[in-house]
């Protein structure tokens, strides 16, 4: 396992060679030794798998599934198999309908990914039952009226709660319109009658984050998803941190959002999708072949792709990304090479040793080190002194307030 905190998880898929068969390669910081929540990752293999819900986890090609609850974690100690059933209706006239390890075919960008409104998966529906707000968001005639109907309905940034220098924050991003358009993801908006060259700029499609938090969520650094955490009855959704960070990691990773009443789970799942989908970078770049599901619409038909189209394919979901920067891509292709080069080491197929089964907890990942110990520390002194310094604004704003209505009297 990598030193530090960076804690990664390999999944894998089982009917490629050991070699070439890494399918993602996501960020654990579910444990402090490293973790990662069992339905998070289930559905973040089942969306690559052309929405695959019923997948799931063995510690080898073909092994028997992972016994854990789907809100338990991951160990980092082991990579996993990402396996799926064999579809209903196989006819057995192929390699991969008779095959004992179903070669799934797997979805290369987000872009051709179809959204399953009528397949929905079951722990996606919104968690937690919200009472209803107290304001009546007003409709959005125009894109420079979205700011205003958002900021008015939220009040404050939905993770930190501050007012000050915050942002409106799509969450199906601007630049999948025509995705957003093709998907008919227009029926969870609030005004189902936008234009199409402004149908994403509705306020259900859009909450308000502190502009440093804006700026890392289009940059796919975290995302939002539930989970049921100790000490909730209810799952709730919390901040999950994707990639690499120190700050962030500390302050966010497994908090709860403030109260999102307006915002469709479907939106935030599509969120979820595109975030995850450029993890898919060594699974195209690997110099494979790949069975991919390329056509659009439903149901889309599995096609046999030659390792130069998927690096074709893994080049336009790059260009396509204008929030990563390229140095960021070289090291999502990077990375995950390592791993690959391992081959069938220690970690592939092994079950993690001493592994007890853990639940989340809902405060951030405990430091790893003495640095992160000390770090943290330093940003809880620093998040106190903020809090005395706003306690003593506020108590002179309420004592200027006194002396005005004394003056006034």
């Amino acid at each position: 396992m990598p030193h530090g905190a960076d804690r990664y998880i390999t999944f894998r898929h089982p009917a490629y060679p050991s070699q070439s068969n890494i399918l993602l390669t996501l960020q654990a910081y579910d444990l402090p030794k490293g973790g990662l929540h069992h339905e998070t990752a289930r559905i973040a293999c089942g969306i690559v798998a052309g929405n695959a819900w019923n997948g799931y986890f063995a510690y080898s090609p073909g092994g028997e599934p992972v016994e854990l609850d789907p809100d338990e974690a991951l160990s980092a100690e082991c990579d996993y198999y990402f396996h799926v059933p064999h579809p209903e209706g196989s006819t057995g006239q192929d390699d991969v309908s008779t095959s004992p390890i179903y070669k799934y075919p797997v979805c290369p960008t987000f872009r051709q990914w179809v959204f399953p409104h009528d397949n929905f998966p079951p722990s996606w529906h919104r968690p937690t039952p919200e009472a209803p707000s107290s304001y009546s968001c007003p409709i959005s005639q125009t894109p420079s009226y979205l700011s205003f109907a958002v900021f008015a309905r939220d009040g404050s940034c939905r993770m930190t709660n501050h007012r000050d220098g915050t942002q409106c924050a799509h969450i199906c991003p601007r630049g999948e319109n025509s995705w957003f358009s093709r998907n008919n993801m227009g029926r969870y908006n609030l005004n189902r009658n936008l234009p199409s060259n402004s149908v994403m700029e509705d306020p259900n499609n859009a909450l308000t984050l502190r502009s440093d938090l804006h700026g890392a969520f289009d940059r796919r650094v975290f995302t939002f998803v539930p989970k049921h955490l100790d000490g909730y009855k209810t799952p709730h959704y919390v901040s999950h941190v994707l990639e690499k960070t120190n700050e962030l990691r500390l302050l966010h990773h497994n908090a709860s959002l403030l109260p999102i009443h307006e915002v469709p789970e479907q939106f935030l799942f599509a969120r979820f999708a595109w975030a995850i989908f450029p993890s898919l970078a060594p699974f195209l770049i690997s110099g494979s072949e790949r069975l991919l599901l390329m056509d659009q619409g439903e149901p889309a038909v599995p096609k046999m792709v030659s390792a130069k189209g998927c690096h074709t394919l893994a080049g336009s979901r790059r260009s396509a990304s204008s929030s990563r920067c390229a140095s960021q891509e070289r090291k999502a292709g990077s990375a995950p090479q390592e791993s690959s080069a391992k081959g069938a080491d220690s970690r592939e197929g092994t079950p993690p040793s001493q592994y007890k089964r853990q639940r989340l907890s809902p405060t951030e990942s405990p430091p790893s080190s003495f640095d992160d110990e000390q770090h943290f520390q330093l940003l809880k002194e620093r998040g106190r002194q903020i809090q005395r310094t706003m306690d003593l604004a506020m108590s002179r704003v309420s004592d200027l307030r006194g002396d005005e209505r004394i003056g006034m009297g």
